[in-house]
């Protein structure tokens, strides 16, 4: 496929690049001809890659694309700030490149945020959002920024094997694969520890609430695994427009690990959101 800077409403199936926040080059991959686009984000020290169950999928239907962050997989990493904002204005220049009428925010874990903050800056096209395993704790106050500082304070010698050690623990279930596991802990961990740092730094330093409240109520579906729970009355509390679709027995990683059952998750919350358009 070839790779071309792109410009407004570039209809193209392919790669793409674009300048995100900062100038920063960001990759990007179209596939599918509709005029209705899901834009999917991926979560901390992951990539575009992870959305490979869903391409396919939805290509037929929907104008697909996927995006590498900021610091992620083929973007660029010359960018001194890694706040959710800067990710935030990475997916809304992606977006502001599709030729499309209806657009679908789809993010994973970090992703999350990082669609919440985008969803601002998209205008009136947007039509819902979608988190994937994230958001679980609306009402939950964000960590400081000094203990944020401290828990992602790692040398660059030590972030591969304490990365991927995190990853192996926390992410999966008795249940995932190991092959997945493997593949996805040792990914994370060859992830650039600068931009590790400042972007987890960022996520766990979100205000959930605060972002929601200015949502101006664009339908919110969190498809999230069930362990640990999420607070869907906080969430419901907090914002009214949301509904929650949970995957059993699912790591993190549900797109990945439960790809059928995601899949038919994500195609019923589409319906919903797109019925009255």
């Amino acid at each position: 496929m070839t790779t071309i800077m792109s410009s407004a409403a570039n209809a193209e199936n392919g790669s793409h690049t674009v300048a995100g926040a900062e100038g920063v080059t960001i990759k990007y991959t179209v596939t599918g001809a509709s005029k209705i686009g899901l834009l999917f984000v991926h979560g901390w020290m992951c990539d575009r890659s992870y959305w490979r169950e869903q391409v396919a999928a939805f290509s037929e239907d929907y104008r697909v694309v996927t995006v590498d962050l900021g610091g992620h997989g083929e973007s660029g990493n010359n960018r001194d700030n890694w706040s959710m904002a800067s990710f935030g204005k990475d997916v809304a220049a992606v977006a502001n490149t599709l030729d499309v009428d209806h657009l679908v925010l789809i993010g994973h874990s970090l992703g999350g945020p990082a669609v919440l903050d985008a969803a601002s800056r998209i205008g009136d096209r947007l039509s819902g959002i979608v988190g994937v395993d994230t958001l679980r704790t609306p009402m939950a106050e964000p960590m400081s920024a000094e203990d944020a500082a401290v828990a992602f304070a790692v040398s660059p010698e030590e972030f591969p094997g304490r990365t991927e050690a995190f990853v192996r623990k926390s992410f999966f279930i008795d249940e995932s694969p190991p092959e997945m596991i493997d593949e996805i802990a040792k990914n994370m961990a060859s992830g650039n520890p600068t931009v590790a740092a400042g972007a987890g730094a960022s996520y766990v330093t979100f205000n959930i609430r605060e972002a929601l409240s200015v949502l101006q109520d664009t339908p919110l579906t969190l498809i999230n695994a069930t362990t640990p729970p999420t607070d869907e009355i906080a969430l419901k509390t907090v914002y009214p427009n949301s509904t929650l679709i949970e995957i059993p027995d699912a790591g993190h990683f549900v797109m990945l690990e439960k790809p059928t059952d995601f899949n038919s998750a994500l195609n019923k919350s589409l319906q919903q959101l797109l019925e009255t358009k």
